[in-house]
């Protein structure tokens, strides 16, 4: 019987005893009972006070309540009106299926490298090239995310999310602020059993009509796949001082795939798995100090094999650990707290050795009816990122105010290593004699040759490297707030040094909140962010030159031998950074708030203005170059670090919060633009080079630097959605619903049609207004209580994703994997004692 299966039966048992619910408990076995008030929803989030404008709360009740089926916390912040995700997030390839991470998200116009995640305090942010999306490429892995670390919902007691006039206590973003704190013990013994399931059977997969109009009726077989969460949490109370929690969560994806009908056609399975082990305590020391402590482990696993070959099974490895040690108390009037953390996170993936793309016209090669036969991979990568971190706090009373002071410090470490050097074995064919009867092997060791029927000749050498980075970040900071003359004055400064680009930044926040009539609050703030050092380039600085490598037989007779006395041919260094004297990226800041009440509820109203400076980018150059080992001249293509990024964000944002009866209501939509002239931080921005290229737009020849100067970002930037979240508690507590909704409106986009044309004999790609149609995803969250004594209570629980089963993005032209998610339906346990 499978764990999963298992934890299935034994809930199922624990339903299927009420009598076990129905025993009145004996007096003396009954501890300190907390009762809860669940007769009211609890709000989907909750708004920061005037000074903090830009800061939105979820509360853990609201988690437990809102999560999807998933366990995926980031979904949560859909909630919110600056928070945008990716068009394609639906997507129903066997890919995006299997992958378990958490989604990416954007927030106020940033990318999703620039937000600032932090666990319990720490900062689990990478600082290494997360781009990297298959795992087949042969230098790169593909298991890195801007959120190096993420957890499950179960685990989680808190989020708070800062888009705007963020206080200086926080550096190292351009986009978001995304706090999580995980749940605190409670002063009760308690323990809470979770599972829950989706799989084929409760998922309807959709076609848009222009994936739909391209298959003609030759529909792909859809996905096949299960995916299965579990979690198990102990609330452990040692004594009135000390208090421990411990959970795991567990989840799982399992997809089926189908080989190319080049190698056979048959079915193949691949999973994904996320765990979560957490270990939290809580103590009240003597003089009034406290202990927190906490330490998360978050390992991810996920398999890939390439279609189109075969014993190439690629496992990439995610996640990793953080943990925390803070201490709080008071001094006189003033509070402290100080805090050391650590957050070590893996990038890691294991694949064979060697890969070789023999001949199929060979006697031995059975397994496929290409003309070339693809088995094996690139060879094993380490990576790995580790933060250590120190950080402190004072708060006093000063003047009539309060004055904050703090500090931060964080050394980062990274490290890239190929274990070893591997190649990539090619070319066999009768023209050259090495394909055929009358080939001869000189040693019997040679893996690229075989007696009789073939030798490869020639291979690319990806040899074994170490490459390693740091940074020392140093933050200081200071702010003051005080209400005068009917104005609340948060005024900050944020010191900030970082050894890598080795810059000293200074980052002033401002925020001035005032009270005006009919119950209005109005605020206004101006504040400067400074970003990250980005160390995936100084990795990539010391990766080993590229090399090729052939060989030709050695005629005797009929027979041609081939030896192991292979030749260098070529050598390339296709990517090479190097220190340009780089600039801190920035971003300056402009955002005006209104707040107040309205027939019984809060409403808040945003504008915000954003101007990135000085994003990383790269520039590109070519030259020549003598090379010694070939006697020949190599062209060598450079790629430099530069600071010529630039982002122009514009929101305006409203928001309404009501509670009434047994009911919340939230209401918000966003309208926005954002602008960008390079996507991440490996295009190239350069204006000389995009005014170099060429493009066919609506009947002239332009450059493209005319287009994308205008032109909406991509991805991550909706112009306009609204968002609908409806909470409601029935029968005393019992039935728990939630229905939200989002809508994305239809706009339009400057884009690459597929398409070329040809003028003047010059053939170029043709660019064009694209039209996006609008969406709308109806979700839908139901618990309900179907035993409840003294003890504890069971709970059943349903999770529906698009409940009006729309098609999510109707653009799609895809017809490889042409499917998107519909309706998902996730079916869940839960016992809680």
């Amino acid at each position: 019987m499978s764990r999963s299966h298992f934890i299935v039966a034994t809930l199922a048992s624990v339903i299927g005893a009420p009598h076990a619910f129905a025993q009145e408990p004996e007096p003396e076995r009954l501890g300190v009972v907390t009762v809860k008030d669940e007769s009211r929803a609890a709000a989907r989030y909750r708004f920061g006070d005037a000074v903090d404008s830009g800061t939105s709360a979820i509360d853990e009740t609201a988690i437990a309540a809102d999560t999807p089926g998933s366990g995926d916390v980031n979904q949560l912040l859909k909630a919110l009106p600056t928070a945008q995700f990716s068009l394609d997030e639906r997507s129903a390839t066997r890919e995006n299926l299997q992958d378990i991470r958490p989604e990416q998200i954007s927030i106020s116009g940033g990318r999703p490298y620039e937000n600032l995640f932090l666990i319990d305090g720490i900062g689990v942010n990478s600082q290494l090239d997360t781009s990297d999306t298959t795992p087949f490429d042969f230098n790169e892995v593909a298991g890195a995310t801007p959120q190096t670390i993420w957890l499950d919902s179960g685990l989680i007691g808190a989020i708070s999310v800062r888009d705007s006039n963020v206080s200086a206590r926080f550096g190292g973003f351009t986009g978001g602020v995304v706090e999580i704190e995980t749940r605190d013990p409670s002063r009760a013994f308690g323990m809470t059993a979770t599972y829950s399931s989706t799989s084929t059977d409760l998922t309807s997969f959709r076609l848009s009509d222009g994936s739909a109009d391209r298959l003609a009726g030759r529909l792909p077989p859809e996905p096949t796949y299960d995916k299965q969460r579990w979690g198990l949490t102990l609330d452990l109370p040692i004594n009135d001082r000390l208090r421990l929690v411990a959970g795991y969560n567990h989840s799982s994806s399992d997809v089926v795939y189908q080989r190319s009908a080049n190698y056979g056609g048959g079915l193949f399975g691949q999973s994904s798995t996320s765990e979560n082990y957490l270990l939290k305590a809580n103590a009240d020391l003597p003089a009034g100090v406290s202990l927190d402590a906490q330490i998360a482990y978050s390992p991810y696993e996920s398999e890939a094999s390439n279609p189109n070959g075969v014993n190439n099974l690629i496992v990439s490895n995610g996640g990793g650990l953080v943990g925390s040690l803070r201490l709080k108390g008071r001094r006189g009037e003033g509070e402290w707290s100080l805090k050391a953390g650590l957050a070590s996170s893996r990038t890691d993936r294991d694949s064979p050795e060697n890969n070789f793309s023999r001949p199929s016209a060979a006697p031995s090669i059975n397994y496929c009816a290409a003309t070339n036969c693809a088995e094996g991979g690139f060879g094993s990568i380490r990576q790995r990122q580790e933060s250590f971190t120190l950080s402190g706090d004072y708060e006093t009373p000063l003047w009539n105010g309060d004055l904050s002071l703090g500090f931060d410090l964080q050394q980062v470490e990274a490290q890239k290593r190929r274990l070893q050097t591997n190649r990539a074995y090619q070319t066999a064919s009768a023209a050259t004699g090495s394909l055929g009867p009358n080939v001869v092997c000189a040693s019997a060791n040679d893996v690229a040759c075989v007696n009789g029927e073939y030798a490869l000749t020639r291979y690319q050498e990806y040899r074994a490297y170490d490459a390693q980075a740091n940074v020392t970040d140093i933050g200081l900071w200071a702010e003051y707030r005080r209400l005068t003359g009917g104005f609340d004055i948060r005024a900050g400064l944020r010191y900030g040094y970082e050894s890598f680009l080795g810059n000293a930044t200074w980052s002033p926040r401002l925020s001035v909140a005032h009270n005006l009539p009919l119950g209005m609050t109005a605020t206004v703030g101006l504040n400067r962010y400074y970003g990250r050092s980005f160390l995936g380039y100084a990795i990539r600085e010391q990766y080993p030159d590229n090399y090729t490598y052939q060989r030709t037989g050695r005629a005797s007779g009929a027979q041609q031998i081939f030896s192991e006395d292979w030749a260098l041919s070529n050598t390339s260094r296709g990517t090479r950074y190097s220190d340009a004297d780089l600039k801190t990226p920035y971003s300056d800041e402009l955002t005006v708030a209104l707040s107040g009440q309205l027939f019984g509820g809060e409403w808040r109203a945003r504008g915000i203005l954003r101007e990135g400076h000085d994003e990383f980018t790269r520039s590109s150059s070519e030259r020549l170059v003598y090379n010694p080992e070939t006697g020949g001249v190599s062209t060598f293509t450079s790629y430099t670090v530069t600071n010529g990024g630039e982002t122009s964000y514009q929101g305006l944002s409203l928001e309404y919060l009501r509670g009434f009866g047994r009911h919340t209501l939230s209401l918000n939509t966003n309208l926005s633009k954002t602008t960008t002239n390079a996507e991440n931080y490996f295009e190239t921005s350069d204006d000389d080079q995009f005014e170099s290229e060429q493009v066919f737009y609506r009947g002239q020849v332009i450059s493209l630097l005319d287009i994308l100067r205008e032109n909406q970002r991509l991805d991550f930037a909706s112009p306009f959605i609204v968002n609908a979240s409806l909470s409601s508690s029935w029968w005393s507590g019992r039935l728990q619903t939630t229905l939200n909704g989002r809508f994305r409106d239809g706009f339009e986009q400057v884009g690459e049609t597929g398409a070329t044309e040809v003028v003047d004999g010059v053939r170029y790609d043709v660019w064009d207004v694209l039209e996006y149609d609008p969406s709308v995803t109806l979700n839908l969250n139901a618990s309900l209580d179907i035993a409840r004594t003294g003890l504890g209570s069971a709970t059943l629980d349903l999770r529906i994703d698009n409940v009006f089963d729309t098609i999510p993005n109707n653009n799609s032209i895809s017809v490889s994997q042409p499917y998107q998610l519909g309706r998902v339906m996730w079916l869940g346990l839960k016992v809680r004692y």
